[in-house]
């Protein structure tokens, strides 16, 4: 079950419904003879604003069609409402011009009309244009931009004729008549009109077919796949010192990103630990405004972490290949067994559009290797002519076996008590430069800033504790500094020694921000069950790094009900400890490295981390069971749950000790349907083979139990995997194709294998009816030698090379 908002913007009453004021009709006269035609304007006033009032409602960041830009948001939020503005407003203007130039009241109440407007036209102007064609582009911006230019002008006239009312709108009425200028403003404001009508129409009609097609085909849209930093977060990407250069470590990597020079890759390196920022620069720019209008073709964001692996980046790639709309690409790059071939899928499907390709927290770990961002850099090499914009790619790492590339920016801590620090810390407290200045918190404040050391994790944790004790403060606020540096102090890992940077301390921080939540808890006369807050932190030592945990999975965990789920964890949230995110309504934690690393530390303390995989592999196996998502279930979609259960489930089961549990997976015909329709076949085929490996080696080594079953089950679980990687390529998503090609595969071991035999028999028990089962070597055995060959000429004879299906190739000379 999904956690869902509660502040959907559907469910709230639409902005032009509500009642308005006098102050909302800028033309209405006193005259009582009018009385009758300002209320018929005043009807048709309410009417012309309803466009634009949708537009507010719909650019709310919260609403699905914002966040996902799946289609032209300039063509469903109404791009020509701001333009039927201008042009009624010049017509009210015109049909009351006397009016206008003796009452200044009235010309104030214009002024005020032309200001939103002009706001509204200005926040039109900086929204990023995602889904629209790239010849649209340029068009909108043009349109937007004269209308902005015709609005500034009007409102410097207005502005002229409210200071001085003599001026008769400046030097125009020195020219002309004052109904000759106002029907000029008519006739530029029409013209402009209509060309936005021209251009949004056709727009419109793109996206109408768009819509039509998506999701069966393939059709590029640009986007902006990433997510959004917290807003206690402070990032100043556009930060210059006195000799007008970037002075902060995230504008120097925009300007990096920004700059047009051969390097097709620029890098975000950490000196340190982590906490330095690099991930929400990394956020940040994927959202800057600046950033958008360079990289026309989108910006993609993808997290690898140090759990990472090949199987994860692939999905990574395919996601943002579905991002921008090449959903049967994705397909097809899911059916891949070599990276390679999966990267040259996403350097064609890219390769006419100016992108920006984000790899965040890059290792050297698992299957990936040092040269990784060499591989990458094909994505760069995508689109912009000579001297043009051309795609880049912008990574983080703090891993110095990575072999790094182009223009590397160093991330740091900063300056104890510098200028970035302190902004960091009263922007997450929420606090003001008059609270801060003050004499009885300063000092608290310095000290506090001298314990974080400059770490940006640590002020922003400390940050956002403060603003929780302020909340919450029932005597004066400057006094909530002190309380929390006397708890950060009595927490400190180096025991009240002044530390000599902010890692020393961040433990301690932590610590507080749990002390913060626990002396809260029964205030309210709320209790958390057995769970505390320290408890439920502990429990977070199940995720991977850079993971995003579904709360329905999490409220398991916790033995909660959904909505004290999602309470205590934005309790927890609130104090720096984890990060609660929504994606599609679906609400998520994500929890930094370190802090990560702080919940598993205290995890071994207490109940140790097997005991907390043992009980998440029960909560994956609660309901109906892990078998139970390989029903066929036509129509319905993936939970976010379900997702998750699906993509982490090996590494769950084997960090619990669950062998027996993940044996029975791998050796179930419905599982192995599963993943070749899910398109998971690399993570499986990594997972079979580590598990083989780990019960060939305790066979090896000797150990009880090691016997001709074990030896069974590993030969079937590899012959099933060998199977599965032979049958993607002919398979698709029917479940029925999927059977017949594992049946045909294995079934010559059946005589041989008991485990083969199940797998049979479990194949024609959940197959669809009707169903033809092979009866003959109609498809190649999963274990034979040459799957695939090709003769090669070489000079007088011919060379025959085969690769078998464990991926050997062979070779044999023909005379």
């Amino acid at each position: 079950m999904c956690q869902h908002r509660s502040n959907n913007p559907h469910n709230r009453r639409p902005v032009f419904s509500a009642p308005r004021t006098k102050n909302d009709y800028p033309w209405v006269t006193t005259d009582n003879d009018k009385r009758e035609k300002r209320d018929s304007e005043r009807e048709r006033y309410r009417e012309e604003q309803a466009p634009l009032c949708y537009r507010r409602l719909f650019k709310s960041e919260q609403h699905p069609l914002f966040a996902n830009t799946m289609a032209d948001p300039y063509s469903i939020l109404g791009l020509t409402g701001p333009a039927e503005q201008v042009v009624r407003l010049i017509a009210s203007l015109i049909e009351r011009h006397k009016a206008y130039k003796e009452n200044k009241t009235l010309s104030t109440e214009v002024l005020t009309a032309y200001t939103t407007l002009q706001a509204d036209i200005t926040e039109l102007e900086n929204m990023p244009i995602h889904g629209t064609s790239s010849q649209h582009t340029g068009l909108l911006q043009r349109e937007i931009t004269d209308i902005s230019s015709f609005i500034l002008k009007s409102l410097a006239e207005l502005q002229k004729e409210l200071d001085d009312p003599k001026a008769r709108l400046g030097a125009y009425a020195s020219a002309m008549g004052d109904r000759e200028v106002l029907e000029k403003r008519k006739q530029e404001a029409d013209r402009l009109h209509k060309r936005i009508v021209q251009a949004s129409t056709g727009i419109d009609t793109r996206a109408a077919v768009e819509s039509i097609r998506r999701g069966t085909g393939n059709m590029f849209r640009a986007s902006i796949r990433a997510e959004h930093n917290p807003a206690s977060i402070c990032v100043k990407l556009d930060s210059r010192g006195s000799d007008g250069l970037p002075n902060t470590c995230e504008s120097r990597l925009k300007a990096a990103v920004l700059r047009r020079d051969r390097n097709k890759q620029v890098g975000a390196t950490a000196v340190g630990q982590g906490g330095v920022g690099k991930t929400c620069a990394l956020r940040a720019i994927a959202h800057d405004v600046e950033i958008m209008a360079e990289f026309s073709g989108g910006v993609y964001f993808m997290l690898l972490g140090k759990d990472g692996n090949v199987g994860r980046l692939i999905e990574e790639l395919c996601l943002i290949v579905e991002a921008s709309g090449g959903n049967q690409t994705a397909v097809e790059m899911r059916e891949q067994s070599e990276f390679e071939r999966v990267l040259a899928k996403v350097q064609a499907w890219f390769c006419s559009h100016v992108c920006l390709f984000i790899i965040d927290d890059v290792w050297v770990v698992n299957d990936i290797d040092a040269n990784i961002l060499q591989k990458l850099s094909v994505l760069a090499e995508t689109a912009g002519g000579s001297g043009g914009r051309r795609s880049r790619l912008l990574y983080s790492t703090r891993d110095k076996e990575l072999r790094q590339i182009g223009e590397r920016v160093a991330f740091e801590p900063r300056e104890k008590v510098g200028k970035e620090a302190v902004e960091m810390l009263v922007h997450a407290s929420e606090a003001n430069g008059k609270e801060v200045d003050d004499a009885r918190c300063k000092e608290a404040v310095g000290e506090i800033l001298k314990m974080c050391g400059g770490l940006p994790l640590a002020l922003n944790v400390a940050g956002t504790s403060v603003r929780y004790m302020r909340e919450r403060w029932e005597g004066e606020v400057t006094e909530a500094w002190g309380a929390y540096l006397s708890r950060m102090k009595s927490r400190n890992t180096i025991r009240g020694e002044s530390p000599k940077d902010g890692y020393s301390s961040l433990d301690g921080t932590l610590h507080t921000s749990l002390d913060i939540l626990e002396a809260d808890v029964g205030r309210s006369g709320e209790t958390v069950g057995e769970f505390s807050f320290r408890k439920m932190h502990r429990s977070l030592c199940v995720m991977k790094k850079q993971d995003r945990i579904p709360l329905s999975l999490v409220g398991d965990l916790w033995e909660m009900d959904e909505e004290r789920t999602e309470r205590c964890a934005k309790e927890m949230e609130r104090v720096g400890l984890v990060e609660v995110q929504y994606e599609k309504d679906c609400g998520g934690l994500r929890v930094h490295d370190l802090t990560h690393d702080f919940a598993v530390e205290e995890a071994k303390k207490k109940e140790g981390v097997e005991e907390w995989y043992k009980k998440m592999a029960d909560v994956c196996r609660a309901g109906e069971g892990l078998l139970a998502m390989s029903e066929d279930r036509d129509g319905e979609g993936k939970s976010a749950r379900e997702e998750y259960v699906f993509e982490n489930i090996y590494r769950v089961l084997q960090q619990g000790g669950c062998v027996e549990d993940l044996k029975r997976l791998f050796l179930s015909a419905r599982w192995v349907k599963t993943v070749m329709r899910r398109g998971g076949v690399w993570q499986y085929e990594k997972a079979v083979k580590g598990l083989s490996r780990d019960l060939k080696g305790k066979r090896g080594s000797g150990k009880v139990g090691m016997g001709r079953a074990d030896e069974d089950a590993v030969d079937g679980m590899v012959l099933m995997m060998r199977a599965a990687r032979l049958s993607v390529p002919f398979c698709g998503e029917n479940s029925a194709g999927i059977y017949f090609q594992l049946y045909g595969r294995v079934k010559h071991k059946a005589r041989d294998s008991s485990c083969v035999r199940k797998m049979l028999e479990e194949i024609e028990r959940y197959a669809p009816r009707p169903w033809v089962r092979p009866v003959s070597e109609c498809v190649a055995r999963a274990d034979g030698k040459m799957v695939e060959q090709i003769v090669l000429p070489y000079f007088s004879t011919e060379i025959q090379v085969g690769m078998d299906s464990s991926g050997e190739v062979r070779r044999r000379w023909l005379n």
